[in-house]
């Protein structure tokens, strides 16, 4: 299996200021929904990777991309990544009907996301 990115997930201080943005910047088109957990907001590209854009949940810190990077099996990747020195900074959860992730941090610092696809 490739680990190809799947997914980029912008977490921004100012949600709304930063899809407009994008959008002028480079024509994406932007979809936003309440969740439970806050809007969130799908963005089009229109080719390449799907991505997302949600308030970030560090108030206060700066914006950042997450980059989700698919795995055959997450716990056994995160598993890995910590043995190598990654820190868990949001543990397994669920996109319904779409798959599993986590969220870690890099021994160098960076953010990153690893996804495990449903089986189909």
């Amino acid at each position: 299996m490739a680990h190809d990115i799947r997914y980029a997930e912008l977490h921004s201080q100012d949600p709304r200021r930063a899809g407009a943005f994008y959008a002028e910047l480079l024509g994406w088109k932007t979809d936003t929904k309440a969740t439970p957990m806050g809007d969130y907001t799908e963005i089009d590209t229109g080719s390449g990777i799907g991505a997302g854009l949600m308030r970030s949940p560090f108030p206060g810190g700066a914006s950042y991309w997450t980059p989700y990077i698919t795995v055959p099996r997450l716990d056994s990747a995160v598993e890995r990544a910590q043995a190598l020195g990654a820190k868990l900074e949001a543990p397994r959860a669920t996109v319904p009907d779409v798959g599993h992730f986590a969220i870690l941090r890099d021994p160098g610092g960076a953010i990153f996301g690893l996804f495990e696809t449903l089986a189909r």
